[in-house]
């Protein structure tokens, strides 16, 4: 091979191969890497333009060297040069990325006008061809003829060389440095293509040298960015390094901070913890409830409550003394507390016991007696906390009697009603269905048509009274009575009550905002109640029952067309007095309809605070009962 081809062969594969590294960095790209994919680009295209530039060079006719010159040639150079306006473009940063854009439309355009014009845009017609020597092999080059269109490509490249000076002249003003060799590399590529203009014009007798220069700009380009990314790598060692050892001096000097703060952080923490588990066990002790005598709750509440006053004031003990009196339903109790910190208790001598009765009103509910250590005085705080102490443990267990009391009254009550409903109803249907199967076996035989009725009767029977008792034990859950809704309640109210019941209870609900629970108790109460009367007593035929909820409160009707009675004559029994006093107590409007052989009405109404009347609206059937 000779040198001259040699020395293209070299250009074209080390671009190639730079082009290719790029490339294959490009396909990889990361944001921190936006120079790959244009140096990939000039590589590849660089590589392609010295192949072209090696072909029209060794051409054997002129057609051929027209061929190459106006089509590969000219397409190769173009790609060059766009990829050197992009490669700027992102290095400088200058003109993005209106300019580039514009450049590369403009290399398209010039393509085009290349393609158009019978003979190209670098020479006119190619008569004759003339020998040039490169490292002492022999070329071939086209005689001096410009072509009458060069001035498009010679517009083209002054305004792309323009383009390339403003961006280095105004990334050096910026004093962002670093990309000298760059500028190094595309002078010597702009020098070498004036070069070549010289030997377009047939000044110097040499071959092309502008591919050379291409390849040089692609080394230097690429040396550049190599160097600048290596930099990069070194500076972002040294700044991890000195970040890491800025944050082992600044944790020290933090740890050093936190051992000098600890001690007082930890005595202002202990005393917050105290007061706040003081003030748990406070809220604690005051929602318990109790019966007759102090249960486990109760009583480690209390232990809780002299546990934290004791180590507040810095007591060596603490004892507490429940009393036992007609007015209180809890029983005589002591509770002990010792301190476990390690102080010897005191001996009991003169200041050295303090005793505290403990008072609600004019009643005497117990006595808390405190010991110190020898030589220790209460603070003024200390002593405020005491007697703060003091009385609210007279008042939590003046609470807790009273709310056993009433725990007591309240239980007896649910206990007498609830006894009341299984013998009333549950124990009856059951003794009838005990009845009706001793009977079966003797029907079987005597009367088969008769045993299948006391067989469907039995199951009516065991059927209600299963309903009756889940009803029951659904009310015997208060958490399940509060998370249902209103027309819920109402629905298993009228289901349990149906089933024992020889003709349906028509419902008609309308659910909406949920109700208060003591409301929302009422209001079932009432319902289950004049139901219970409706058909146990009034011997109704057609009962209906609705409930309207909406966001201004709540309708309760319960219709019956039943016996009624006369309200001026008949006294209200134990049921009715009860609902009426429950709807009292809980703002429920209560109104009550009758009269002997017309039926009863029971209306319930609630209206929520702030609102305008309750919901209105009920169904059809209850007001043609009314109207009976």
């Amino acid at each position: 091979m000779n040198s001259g081809t040699l020395a293209y062969g070299v250009a074209a594969g080390f671009s190639g191969a730079i082009g290719s590294l790029f490339l294959f960095m490009a396909i990889r790209r990361t944001p921190s890497r936006r120079m790959d994919a244009p140096m990939a680009l000039l590589g590849l295209s660089a590589a392609i333009n010295v192949g072209v530039t090696l072909d029209l060079q060794t051409s054997d006719t002129v057609e051929e060297y027209g061929t190459v010159l106006k089509g590969a040639f000219a397409i190769s150079g173009l790609v060059v040069i766009v990829s050197l306006v992009w490669l700027v473009a992102v290095a400088t940063g200058v003109g993005w990325p209106r300019v580039p854009v514009a450049l590369t439309v403009g290399g398209g355009v010039v393509a085009v006008v290349n393609f158009l014009t019978p003979s190209g845009l670098i020479v006119g017609d190619v008569i004759e061809l003339r020998e040039v020597s490169l490292l002492g092999e022999s070329f071939v080059l086209h005689e001096p003829n410009r072509s009458s269109w060069r001035f498009v490509l010679d517009a083209y490249l002054l305004a792309t060389a323009l383009y390339v000076v403003w961006a280095l002249v105004m990334r050096l003003r910026r004093h962002q440095r670093g990309f000298d060799m760059l500028g190094f590399g595309i002078t010597i590529m702009f020098a070498s293509m004036m070069y070549d203009s010289l030997v377009d014009e047939a000044v110097v007798d040499t071959a092309y040298l502008a591919p050379f220069g291409v390849i040089a700009l692609t080394v230097v380009a690429a040396a550049q960015f190599t160097r600048a990314d290596v930099d990069n790598e070194h500076r972002l060692l040294a700044l991890a390094r000195q970040l890491e050892r800025l944050v082992f001096e600044r944790t020290e000097a933090l740890r050093e901070s936190n051992r000098r703060t600890l001690d007082e952080l930890s005595r202002q923490q202990t005393a917050a913890r105290r007061m706040a588990r003081l003030s748990e066990q406070f809220v604690r002790l005051n929602t318990l409830g109790v019966g007759d005598q102090v249960d486990s709750d109760v009583e480690r509440g209390l232990a809780d409550v002299l546990g934290c006053v004791g180590e507040i004031v810095g007591a060596s003990a603490i004892h507490l003394d429940v009393r036992e009196t007609n007015e209180l339903s809890i029983g005589s109790v002591r509770l002990d507390w010792a301190n476990s910190n390690g102080i010897t208790p005191g001996q009991p001598n003169g200041d050295e016991v303090l005793q505290r009765t403990l008072r609600a009103g004019d009643l005497e509910v117990g006595e808390l007696t405190l010991e110190r250590a020898p030589g220790q005085n209460l603070s003024s705080s200390q002593l405020q906390l005491l007697e703060l102490s003091t009385q609210f443990l007279a008042v939590a267990l003046h609470r807790l009697s009273l709310v056993g009391a009433l725990v007591n009254a309240t239980v007896a009550s649910e206990r007498h009603r609830i006894a009341r409903d299984l013998h009333d109803s549950v124990s009856q249907r059951l003794y009838a269905a005990a009845i009706n199967a001793d009977s079966l076996p003797s029907a079987v035989a005597r009367d088969p048509d008769r045993a299948a009725s006391i067989a469907r009767k039995t199951r009516s029977l065991v059927l209600s009274s299963l309903a009756e008792m889940r009803t029951l034990l659904f009310e015997l859950q208060p958490k399940a009575v509060e998370s249902a809704s209103m027309t819920t309640l109402i629905e298993s109210l009228c289901e349990s009550m149906e089933a024992g019941y020889d003709h349906p209870i028509e419902v008609a609900l309308t659910d909406g905002p949920g109700l208060p629970t003591e409301q929302k108790l009422a209001l079932y109460r009432i319902a289950q109640e004049s139901l219970s009367n409706s058909l146990r007593h009034a011997h109704a035929t057609r009962i209906a029952v609705s409930a309207a909820v909406d966001a201004t409160g709540v309708v309760l009707e319960v219709i019956d067309d039943g016996d009624g009675f006369d309200a001026r004559t008949i006294q209200f029994g134990h049921g009715l007095r009860n609902i009426s006093e429950r709807a009292v107590e809980v703002g429920v409007a209560l109104d009550i309809t009758t009269s002997a052989g017309s039926g009863t009405k029971v209306t319930a109404t609630w209206s929520r605070p702030g609102s305008g009347d309750p919901a209105v609206g009920l169904i059809e059937t209850r007001s043609e009962l009314a109207s009976r």
